[in-house]
């Protein structure tokens, strides 16, 4: 740092110097995954959660990543169909490829570091012929993926 002389011939005497190492965070976030799952729409499914925790990233600073799946067992790794806002408990997958069908889901908590809560729950959601406008009822898939 160095001192500056001033219009009035003052010098600045400041010498304090700062410096800081981030906090080291490799621990994942707990998450318990989604709890709901509802209809939004013609192909759309909206995901609630409640916040995961983490050791340092506060709830309103964690995102969500929400993938999804025509197959049993793969939505962990699926398509992702949707990241949420900062603190959301909440997201919209839409776009889904048919608007009628089978369609599993995983809702993964994502803190500031990128650590990632992977297990959770899968919801298989089933857009049933014809009712696309109806409420549908998702269940709980009782494997974890």
């Amino acid at each position: 740092m160095r001192a500056a002389l001033e219009d009035g011939g003052a010098v600045d005497e400041n010498t304090a110097e700062r410096s800081a190492t981030p906090q080291a965070d490799s621990e994942a976030p707990t998450f318990a995954g989604a709890v709901e799952a509802a209809s939004a729409g013609s192909a759309e499914v909206e995901l609630r959660w409640e916040p995961a925790v983490d050791n340092l990233t506060p709830a309103e600073a964690m995102v969500y990543q929400a993938f999804w799946s025509t197959d049993e067992g793969q939505a962990v790794r699926g398509i992702l169909g949707a990241v949420s806002l900062p603190g959301a408990t909440s997201v919209k997958v839409s776009g889904l490829p048919e608007p009628e069908g089978t369609f599993y889901f995983h809702v993964k908590a994502v803190d500031a570091a990128g650590n990632t809560f992977i297990i959770g729950r899968t919801w298989l959601t089933e857009f049933p012929k014809g009712s696309l406008s109806q409420q549908i009822t998702a269940e709980f898939v009782t494997k974890l993926y």
